[in-house]
C-alpha cells in the first residue's frame, strides 16, 4: 500500500526544495547583519507543520505520524533556513521514489517541509517536540483526540538501532562545551553596555547593528550558543567588527576599567557601610543589653529600697508613738505639778528665782521652763512651759571654771553641785523609754498610712542647732519624716540637743499644712518651711530644686497663707523673696500706718527666708535706741534714737575710715573686698543673745565643747554690748526680734552660774539700763521706741541696707555695708563642687559666719507717710549757740506762723509762710538744757515786715507760739509786736 504525505504550506517539487536549500545556504554566507539577526529571532506566521497521515487497506497499518522539529532552534526564521544536510536530502528524495512497501527502520517519523527543510540531522540536546498549536495550523484536517491515536504503528519490536550523530551534531555539542561558560558573560556585556557599543556597532549602510537590527533581543531572550555563534559570524558583524573592534573595545576596556574601579569602590563603600551598620547594631544590642541589665539592677534596688522603706516606716511608727506616749506623761506631770494641781510646787518662769532653781533645798523639787515653738499672729514666741529635761548645765560650769582659771572656791562649789547633780540623776529612772523599745516587735503598731505613698525622698528636718537625715514621705492626705538614726552626721550631734527637736519622727496631716514658703539652706535654694495650724513651722531641706517642686506639687495647695494677699497656689510657695515682696500688699499697709513696725519687719524677715527653724538665718531686728547710761529716757529727743540711715558697722566714723580703709586696701587675686570679716547675724550671735533659755542654752553648750564661754563674751549688760558694736571691729551684731517682746530673755529664771567679769561682778541677769526697772519695762520702752515717729521716718533707710539694694553692689560700697563674700546668695555653687574637702569647708564658713537675707529690693524702699521728715543732723549734740536758731529759707519777711499741737506728734513743730510765699515746717532739739532763754525781737513797720532771732535752751519759742495758741483759742495766731509783750509780761509776773 502507498504512503501519502501531507504537506502544509510547502511546495511538493523536490527541485524547486533542492533549489531553494542551495539558495538558502548561500545567503546565509552574505546575508546582513539585519537579515541575519532577523532569521535567528523572528517567528514566522509561516511555520510549517506536518501531519503524515499513513493509510493502509484491511491488515495494513494506518498510522498517523507525529510531527517532530529537528531543527536547530532557527526555524522560525522566514528569510534565511540554514544548510541542508545530503543525507537528509538523500532520505526525503528516497521517501518519495522508494518501493512504497518499504518498512521504515526509524520509528520517529521525519517532517516534509517544502521552504524550512534544514536537514536530517538529529539534535539531541537542542531538538523540541513541538507544540500542539502545530496541529491547529491545517485548515482541512480536524485535531485528534489523544485517546484516539493509535500507537501500534510506533512501536517497534525489534530493538532499536543507536543513532550516530552527525557532524554538525557535535559541532555544536563542541561549541557549546567551549563557549558555554563564556556566552553568559558576552550576553551580559553586551546588554549592560548596549548604548555604548549601539553607537560603535555600525553595519556596512549605517545602520545600528545592535538596537535597530534587534539583535540586543536575541543577547536577552536566546540561550543557544550556536545562535550568539552564528550571530556573530555574520558578514555584517566581522565588517563592523574588523572596522570598528580595536577602538570599540578599547574604549569598552577603558569603560570597564572605570566600571570596575567605581564598582570596588561601591563594593569598598557598601561594606564599610555594613559593617558601620552591623557595629552599631552590636552596639545597640550591648547597650540595650546593658539597659536591661541596668533596669533589672535598678528595679531589684528599687524593690530593696521600698523595702527598707516599709520596714523603716513601720519602725518609725512606733517610735512616733513612743514619744507621743512619753509627751502625754510629761503633759500628766505637768498638770499634776501645776500650783493648782495635786502635786503644786512652783508657777511661772518668772516667779522661779536662781535662788529656787539650784539653789533651793533638795526637799522641794526644781523646775525648770524652755520656750516653746508657738508663734502668735505676730509670729512671737513668748509662750513657755514646763521643761522635764532641763538642769542647771553643772558640767559646764565646772568645765568653764578649770578653763577659765576660776578661784579655787568657784572650782569647789562647781564640783559640789555637778556632784550632787549626778546624784539626783541616778535616781531618777526613764522606764518609758525602755518599754519603747520592746514596743519594737508589737505588730499593733504598724504604720497606718491613708493610702499609697506617692512620694518619698531624702530630707534634711532644719530644727533649732541641728539637722537631722531623714526621709520624707507623702502620702494622699499625710506628711511623714522620718529621722535616719544609723547616718553617721546624725550620730555625731549632741544628746542633749536631739532630745528638744520634736519632729525626728514626724506626722502630719494635711489639713494642718496653712502655708509653704520656699527657703535656703546653706545659700542654696533647696529648702521649704510650713507653717501649721498648730501655730508652729517646721522646715525640711532636700538635695535638689527639682524636689523641692515636686514636694511642692504633692503637698495641699495652699500657697503662703492669706496674711499677706498673695492667692492660694503652688506657684505662690515657689516664688522667689523678690516675686513675694512685689506681689504683697503688706508695704502699702505699713505705708498707711495699718501695721506696726514690728509686723512688716517680721514680714520682711520671714520672706526673705529668715526663720526660727534655722539659727544661721535667724530674723533680724535693729537697734534703734543709744541711751544705755540715763536715768530716764526721752523719747521725743532724736539723740536718743540711731541713724538708720547708716550700717550697725558705720555709726562711730573712726571706725567706719577703719573699714573703708581695709576695702580700699584689699589685694587678694580670689577672695573679693568686703568691710566686715563678720556678720549681723550668726547662729553664736543668737545662742548668745538667748543663752538664759531652753533650748538655747543646751545648744549654747553644744557650741562651746560643752561649757559657757569667757563671761566677758558673754551676754551680761546691755550697756556693754551696744559699747562693744560701737567701737570693737569684729562686732556689728543687730538685735533679734526677742529684744521686743520677750522680757524672759534677760532674766536667769534656770540659775546657771556664768562665771564673774574681770571686776568681779557676778554674770547673772542682763544688766539693763538705769532708764528700765524691769525686764518688762525695758522690753516696753524698746519696742515703744521701734514704733516712735523717729524710727518710722527712717526705717525704709534701714530695710535699703538689709533688705533692699544697699544690700550688696556700688550702693553697698558707698554705703559701707559689703560683707565677706560667702555670706552672699549666689557667691558659691554647692551642686558643682566635687572636691568633699572644699565642700565642707564653705559649708562650715557659711554656718559659722552667717548668711545675707535675699535681697527684695533693687530700687530705694518707699518711706512710711509721716508728718515729719528727719535730716542726719538730729542725731548729733549741737552746740548751745546754734541748738535753738531757727532758719529760714530765705530773708524774706515771715508773715504767718503757725504751731502744730497735734497730740499724736511726740515733737512739735512749727509751720511758717513768708511774704515770697515760702512755706516751711521747723523742727528743733527741745530737749537742749542751755542757759536763761532770751528772745530778741525787733519790730519794724508794716511795709517791711517782722523779723525774728530766736535762741531759747528749753523751748522758749514753742511756749511763746503755745501761749499764743491758747490765748487765741486756735491753731493759727500771727506773731505781732504787741502779742510778745504780753508774752513777756506774764513770764516777768510769774518770776
Amino acid at each position: 500500500p502507498s504512503t501519502q504525505t501531507h504537506h502544509s504550506g510547502g511546495k511538493p517539487d523536490d527541485d524547486q526544495m533542492s533549489s531553494k536549500s542551495a539558495a538558502s545556504q548561500q545567503d546565509a554566507i552574505n546575508t546582513s547583519l539585519e537579515s541575519s539577526s532577523s532569521a535567528v529571532m523572528e517567528e514566522t506566521v509561516e511555520e510549517p507543520t506536518m501531519h503524515a497521515m499513513v493509510g493502509r487497506t484491511e491488515g495494513d497499518i494506518v498510522s498517523e505520524a507525529a510531527t517532530m522539529d529537528i531543527t536547530d532552534g532557527n526555524r522560525n526564521s522566514k528569510h534565511s533556513s540554514g544548510a541542508v544536510s545530503p543525507n537528509l536530502s538523500q532520505h526525503s528524495q528516497g521517501s518519495h521514489h522508494s518501493n512504497r512497501t518499504h518498512v521504515l527502520t526509524h520509528p520517529i517519523p521525519l517532517p516534509q517541509q517544502g521552504n524550512d527543510i534544514r536537514g536530517d540531522r538529529i539534535h539531541q540536546d537542542i531538538s523540541v517536540l513541538q507544540s500542539s498549536s502545530n496541529f491547529q495550523q491545517g485548515g482541512s484536517v480536524s485535531k485528534p483526540r489523544p485517546d484516539e491515536l493509535d500507537i501500534k504503528p510506533f512501536v517497534n519490536e525489534r530493538p532499536l538501532p543507536i543513532p550516530t550523530p552527525s557532524r554538525e551534531a557535535m559541532l555544536t555539542q563542541k561549541l557549546e562545551v567551549a563557549l558555554g561558560t563564556v556566552c553568559p558573560l558576552l550576553r551580559e556585556i553586551m546588554i549592560d553596555f548596549a548604548p555604548f557599543l549601539s553607537k560603535t556597532l555600525i553595519g556596512s549602510h549605517g545602520q545600528d547593528l545592535l538596537i535597530e537590527g534587534k539583535a540586543i533581543n536575541t543577547f536577552k531572550s536566546s540561550t543557544s550558543v550556536v545562535e550568539l555563534v552564528m550571530l556573530l559570524c555574520s558578514q555584517e558583524w566581522q565588517n563592523s567588527l574588523q572596522k570598528h573592534a580595536g577602538l570599540a573595545f578599547i574604549e569598552l576596556i577603558n569603560e570597564g576599567r572605570l566600571l570596575s574601579h567605581a564598582m570596588k569602590d561601591h563594593i569598598v563603600r557598601v561594606a564599610n557601610e555594613a559593617e558601620f551598620i552591623l557595629n552599631r547594631m552590636r552596639a545597640d544590642d550591648v547597650l540595650k543589653h546593658s539597659e536591661f541589665e541596668s533596669s533589672c539592677n535598678s528595679n531589684l534596688n528599687d524593690r530593696h529600697e521600698e523595702e527598707k522603706m516599709c520596714d523603716h516606716l513601720i519602725s518609725a511608727a512606733r517610735r512616733r508613738d513612743a514619744v507621743l506616749a512619753s509627751r502625754l506623761v510629761d503633759k500628766l506631770g505637768s498638770i499634776l505639778n501645776h500650783p493648782h494641781g495635786a502635786w503644786s510646787s512652783l508657777g511661772s518662769p518668772g516667779s522661779v528665782s536662781s535662788e529656787s532653781s539650784c539653789e533651793s533645798s533638795e526637799s522641794k523639787p526644781t523646775q525648770f521652763w524652755k520656750l516653746d515653738v508657738w508663734e502668735d499672729d505676730a509670729r512671737r514666741r513668748k509662750r513657755f512651759v514646763r521643761n522635764s529635761l532641763g538642769s542647771c548645765h553643772p558640767e559646764a560650769t565646772l568645765k568653764a571654771a578649770l578653763e577659765h582659771g576660776a578661784p579655787e572656791d568657784a572650782i569647789q562649789a562647781a564640783q559640789a553641785e555637778f556632784h550632787s547633780t549626778l546624784a539626783q540623776v541616778k535616781g531618777q529612772t526613764q522606764e518609758l523609754i525602755d518599754d519603747a523599745d520592746l514596743l519594737v516587735e508589737d505588730r499593733e503598731l504598724d504604720i497606718d498610712l491613708q493610702g499609697p505613698v506617692n512620694m518619698s525622698t531624702p530630707a534634711i528636718l532644719i530644727s533649732p542647732g541641728i539637722a537631722a537625715p531623714g526621709t520624707v514621705s507623702i502620702t494622699s492626705s499625710e506628711l511623714y519624716f522620718e529621722v535616719n538614726e544609723e547616718d553617721p552626721d546624725f550620730k555625731a550631734f549632741d544628746p542633749s540637743v536631739i532630745r528638744y527637736c520634736d519632729h525626728l519622727h514626724g506626722k502630719w496631716y494635711f489639713s494642718e499644712i496653712r502655708a509653704i514658703f520656699s527657703r535656703r539652706y546653706l545659700l542654696q535654694n533647696t529648702a521649704i518651711e510650713l507653717f501649721l495650724a498648730s501655730r508652729t513651722s517646721i522646715m525640711f531641706a532636700f538635695p535638689d530644686q527639682n524636689s523641692v517642686k515636686k514636694v511642692i506639687k504633692a503637698l495641699p495647695r495652699v500657697g503662703v497663707g492669706i496674711k499677706y494677699g498673695i492667692p492660694q497656689t503652688r506657684r505662690a510657695s515657689m516664688m522667689s523673696p523678690r516675686q513675694l515682696y512685689r506681689s504683697s500688699n503688706m508695704t502699702q499697709k505699713w505705708q498707711r500706718r495699718e501695721i506696726s513696725n514690728f509686723e512688716y519687719l517680721m514680714f520682711l524677715n520671714t520672706i526673705a527666708g529668715r526663720t526660727y527653724n534655722d539659727l544661721n538665718q535667724y530674723p533680724v531686728f535693729p537697734w534703734v535706741i543709744t541711751n544705755y547710761d540715763s536715768n530716764e529716757l526721752d523719747l521725743s529727743s532724736p539723740n536718743n534714737f540711731r541713724d538708720l540711715s547708716k550700717p550697725i558697722g558705720a555709726l562711730n566714723q573712726s571706725r567706719r575710715e577703719y573699714f573703708e580703709n581695709r576695702y580700699s586696701a584689699w589685694e587678694h587675686d580670689q577672695i573679693p573686698p568686703f568691710h566686715y570679716g563678720t556678720h549681723y547675724s550668726t547662729s553664736a550671735f543668737t545662742l548668745n543673745w538667748l543663752i538664759r533659755l531652753e533650748p538655747f542654752t543646751s545648744m549654747f553648750l553644744a557650741l562651746q565643747s560643752g561649757k559657757f564661754d569667757h563671761p566677758n563674751r558673754l551676754f551680761s549688760s546691755m550697756k556693754s554690748s551696744w559699747s562693744n558694736c560701737q567701737r570693737d571691729t569684729s562686732d556689728v551684731k543687730e538685735l533679734i526680734p526677742e529684744f521686743y517682746y520677750l522680757p524672759e530673755m534677760f532674766v536667769n529664771s534656770n540659775g546657771y552660774r556664768l562665771g564673774q567679769l574681770d571686776d568681779g561682778t557676778k554674770v547673772d541677769d542682763v544688766e539693763l539700763p538705769p532708764w528700765a526697772n524691769s525686764p518688762e519695762e525695758f522690753v516696753r520702752i524698746n519696742r515703744q521706741a521701734l514704733e516712735s515717729e523717729f524710727v518710722s521716718c527712717q526705717m525704709h533707710q534701714w530695710i535699703d541696707l538689709i533688705f533692699g539694694y544697699k544690700q550688696k553692689g556700688p550702693e553697698a560700697v558707698r554705703a559701707t555695708n559689703v560683707f565677706y563674700y560667702l555670706t552672699y546668695e549666689g557667691a558659691v555653687d554647692m551642686d558643682n563642687n566635687s572636691d568633699p574637702v572644699m565642700k565642707e569647708a564653705v559649708e562650715n564658713q557659711i554656718k559659722s559666719f552667717g548668711q545675707t537675707p535675699s535681697q527684695l529690693l533693687l530700687e530705694p524702699h518707699p518711706p512710711r507717710s509721716s508728718a515729719m521728715h528727719l535730716s542726719p543732723m538730729m542725731f548729733n549734740s549741737s552746740p548751745e549757740d546754734v541748738c535753738m536758731v531757727m532758719k529760714f529759707l530765705s530773708n524774706s519777711p515771715i508773715c504767718h506762723l503757725t504751731a502744730n499741737t497735734f497730740p499724736q506728734l511726740p515733737l512739735p513743730s512749727v509751720l511758717s509762710v513768708s511774704a515770697a510765699h515760702q512755706f516751711a515746717v521747723n523742727r528743733w532739739n527741745p530737749g537742749y538744757t542751755g542757759g536763761r532763754a532770751t528772745i530778741q525781737a525787733s519790730a519794724t513797720s508794716a511795709d517791711r515786715g517782722d523779723s525774728m532771732q530766736a535762741r531759747d535752751g528749753q523751748g522758749t519759742l514753742f511756749c511763746l507760739f503755745s501761749w499764743l495758741c491758747r490765748r487765741k483759742r486756735n491753731r493759727h495766731c500771727k506773731i505781732t509786736n504787741k502779742n510778745i509783750i504780753l508774752f513777756f509780761k506774764e513770764k516777768e509776773n510769774q518770776r
